[in-house]
């Protein structure tokens, strides 16, 4: 995929948990069934206030051309869970290898990153593609 035009999307907002800034990183054009490879990175407030007991996880979707309604047709390992680089504190990376998108039209691709507990789910933010050709 070197040379392969690559979206770039990124969004900062606030939670109440801080505020959070989210980058999602995907190809512009794709063959339908091509395998590819998208990855986010997430930026959590130092001041972050996230219970002890959460775990994070990424998810990604696919969505229609206005992000309104999901659309069946991205194959693969949908979650992630975050990797923490080392020496950049507070941030966290995943990368969703071997996705395809199984369907030809225009789309976009949607990454939340959600905290969970036994006792709840909590979304901490999204990302949403610009719109990804597939032929």
């Amino acid at each position: 995929m070197t040379g392969q035009e690559m979206l770039h999307e990124k969004v900062k907002g606030p939670t109440r948990h801080g505020l959070l800034e989210l980058e999602l990183f995907l190809p512009v054009r794709v063959l339908r069934d091509e395998t590819i490879k998208a990855s986010v990175k997430a930026t959590l407030p130092s001041e972050s206030k996230l219970p002890s007991d959460m775990l994070l996880a990424f998810n990604i979707s696919l969505r229609d051309s206005d992000s309104h309604t999901v659309v069946d047709g991205l194959r693969g390992s949908l979650t992630s869970s975050p990797q923490y680089p080392e020496g950049h504190s507070g941030q966290l990376i995943a990368v969703f290898n071997d996705i395809t998108i199984t369907r030809v039209g225009q789309y976009r691709v949607r990454v939340l990153l959600a905290a969970s507990s036994p006792s709840q789910v909590i979304i901490l933010g999204r990302v949403d593609s610009d719109i990804v050709e597939v032929n």
